[in-house]
């Protein structure tokens, strides 16, 4: 994706002093280990992007067959974390709800239903502000809200 085209246009960004973040998207097959991670954001670093975002691929239509498991992720992130803080992006998924962020040491918590793996967990939003912010009366479907009234919600895991 870094053609010499983009990188052209890139740095004339960063030439007139603005940030420019890089994003990947974790695909299974494509990049689902820490070479290929580790190639991209120095790549990035090496015209001045910083790495930022690392997402886990959305369970949309279409895209089954690049999900990986969520843990494949925070494994990656975990081997990249010794190499320098420079490399070690945001690792996030994206429910309706929001983005979760999942750093070095996270636990996922897993839940089946109707055989199906799922991730449970809670986030930061408080699910008051979330019904204010987004005009709605509801949480969207697998989110729920927990005692100190923050959004849980429940992703579905990739498979192996």
């Amino acid at each position: 994706e870094l053609t010499a085209d983009v990188v052209r246009a890139l740095r004339r960004f960063i030439e007139r002093g603005i940030m420019v973040r890089g994003q990947v998207t974790l695909l299974k097959g494509v990049n689902d280990n820490v070479r290929a991670i580790k190639e991209v954001y120095e790549a990035f670093a090496s015209i001045g992007v910083a790495p930022y975002y690392l997402y886990h691929c959305l369970p949309v239509v279409g895209a089954k067959h690049f999900r990986t498991r969520v843990q494949t992720g925070l494994d990656i992130i975990e081997q990249l974390a010794p190499l320098t803080g420079a490399l070690a992006p945001h690792y996030v998924y994206v429910t309706p709800a929001g983005k979760h962020r999942l750093g070095r040491g996270t636990e996922l918590d897993y839940l089946d239903i109707g055989g199906k793996r799922y991730i449970r967990a809670v986030t930061p939003y408080l699910a008051a502000d979330f019904l204010r912010y987004s005009n709605s009366e509801h949480l969207p479907p697998r989110h729920s809200v927990d005692e100190q009234g923050r959004i849980v919600s429940l992703y579905p895991d990739g498979e192996d």
